[in-house]
């Protein structure tokens, strides 16, 4: 029978203070895992292999921490293994959870030099499912002049927990945009880092989170600016009702010798109820003098005169706070290229309804 062990995960590069409860989160997490089964779409042009690199793995940074690493080490699961050519290419991968306690899936993912992938992963769980959590790692090494656009959508039972790792290595003038789609969950951790490691290397990353019953969501993002000119974009707009609770760490890294690099962090919150939990807290660390980094959040409700141009027009406070949801999350949608995988985010809206529903 498997046993739940308490770890720190999704840690502040730089710590502040501790009363302020940001620093880190924790989690229990499980000691045993099995692999859930994926639905795997994907062209020739892309290599899938059941052989294992861990050594390669295993030196790429968690953004969820070391102590989320030893766990999922623990597991024993092999990683499944993608390497792309000298080609564009789309691969979709569908993991509904069902029948298991926890779950653990990782991915290794090699994109080669001028080459441009679209990765697209649905992470869903099925009605009244036994699943209490589940784990997902995925790891990129983008080649010289690669382009890769992360998709993970995220939509699950309310009783289920999600802690999703992300991390990837840019090679020169290298390419990392990530769409993050937070829709339902008890719980969602998000853990991601970019090592802007190649000269004139990005990362641009777009999140859009609803906060609902009592759910807790967690952000760590972090940007390490190694290579020289590099860039970073991190972008979230989000939803809290309810007593949902959230944190946000976003953290721009400028390490010595990135000269000409430029970094911009915002947030973007609507708090519907009074008994909501925001916490944001923007880090930008410094350790070269010519650098750009800009950080800001935005935190409130809607105003009387935004609340009065909609019900002059006739639709309620209610439907005006569901319209503004559900366009922030739009918004960020509109950036997948996917028409299907947009068309099943839309619907998702449709069925999640408001925050008023219980």
């Amino acid at each position: 029978m498997s046993e739940l062990r308490e770890i720190s995960v999704n840690q502040l590069p730089s710590p502040t203070w501790n009363w302020l409860k940001v620093n880190e989160a924790y989690i229990k997490i499980s000691d045993r895992a099995v692999r859930a089964a994926e639905d795997i779409e994907a062209g020739k042009e892309l290599v899938v292999t059941a052989q294992s690199d861990k050594e390669k793995f295993a030196k790429l940074e968690s953004g969820m921490g070391e102590s989320f690493n030893e766990v999922i080490s623990s597991y024993g699961i092999k990683e499944e293994q993608f390497k792309l050519g000298e080609k564009a290419a789309l691969v979709k991968i569908n993991v509904t959870y069902s029948q298991e306690e926890f779950y653990h899936n990782n991915y290794l993912v090699e994109v080669a030099d001028d080459s441009e992938l679209t990765f697209i992963m649905n992470f869903s769980a099925e009605e009244g499912a036994a699943t209490k959590a589940a784990a997902c790692d995925t790891r990129f090494v983008i080649g010289k002049r690669a382009k890769v656009k992360l998709v993970q959508i995220h939509s699950f039972t309310e009783n289920m927990k999600f802690y999703n790792n992300v991390s990837a290595e840019c090679e020169e003038d290298a390419g990392f945009e990530v769409i993050h789609i937070e829709l339902t969950a008890a719980g969602i951790y998000e853990g991601l880092v970019a090592d802007l490691k190649g000269d004139r290397s990005s990362l641009r990353i777009d999140t859009a989170y609803l906060g609902k019953n009592e759910e807790d969501i967690d952000f760590n993002y972090v940007a390490r600016h190694r290579g020289k000119e590099t860039k970073s974009n991190i972008y979230a707009n989000g939803v809290l009702c309810d007593r949902s609770k959230k944190v946000f760490r976003g953290t721009i890294d400028f390490i010595r010798g990135c000269s000409g690099a430029v970094g911009d962090e915002k947030e973007d919150v609507l708090l519907m109820d009074e008994d909501v939990v925001n916490k944001t807290t923007p880090l930008i660390l410094c350790a070269e003098e010519d650098v750009e980094g800009t950080h800001g959040a935005t935190i409130g409700k809607l105003s009387d005169e935004v609340l009065f141009y909609f019900m002059s027009r006739g639709i309620s406070e209610e439907e005006a706070y569901k319209q503004m949801a559900d366009g922030r999350i739009s918004e960020v949608a509109s950036r997948i290229e996917d028409e299907a995988t947009k068309t099943y985010i839309f619907e998702k809206l449709l069925m999640k309804g408001d925050c008023s529903d219980e």
